[in-house]
C-alpha cells in the first residue's frame, strides 16, 4: 500500500467505507490497512472508535491497536480504551491492558 501513495484520500476514503462490512474479516482487514497507513486524522480515528463496540472480539482488538496508534493519548480515546478492560473476551481486554498501562 505504501507505493500507492500513504496520504492518498482514495485509498483512505475506500478504506474507511470498508469499517462498515457486513463481514468481520473485511474490516479486520480496513483497520489493520489504516492502522498501517499511519494517517492520523479524526475522521479515521472516529470510525475506528465505532469498531471498538464491533461484535467480533478479533475486530475489536484489531480496532484498538489502530486508535491506540493514529489517536495518541486524546481523553476520547483514552476513556474508550479504558471501556474495553470490562470487555467479555479476554484477548480485548488483555490487548488494552499492555497498551493502557
Amino acid at each position: 500500500m505504501r507505493q500507492l501513495g500513504v496520504k492518498d484520500e482514495a485509498v483512505v476514503a475506500a478504506l474507511l467505507g470498508l469499517l462498515s462490512d457486513e463481514d468481520g474479516n473485511v474490516r479486520d482487514s480496513a483497520a489493520r490497512a489504516l492502522r498501517q497507513l499511519g494517517v492520523k486524522d479524526e475522521a479515521i480515528v472516529a470510525a475506528l472508535l465505532g469498531l471498538l463496540r464491533d461484535p467480533a472480539s478479533y475486530v475489536r482488538v484489531r480496532a484498538a491497536a489502530a486508535v491506540e496508534k493514529l489517536g495518541g493519548k486524546d481523553e476520547e480515546v483514552v476513556a474508550a480504551l479504558l471501556g474495553l478492560l470490562g470487555d467479555n473476551d479476554r484477548n480485548v481486554r488483555g490487548r488494552e491492558g499492555g497498551a493502557l498501562g
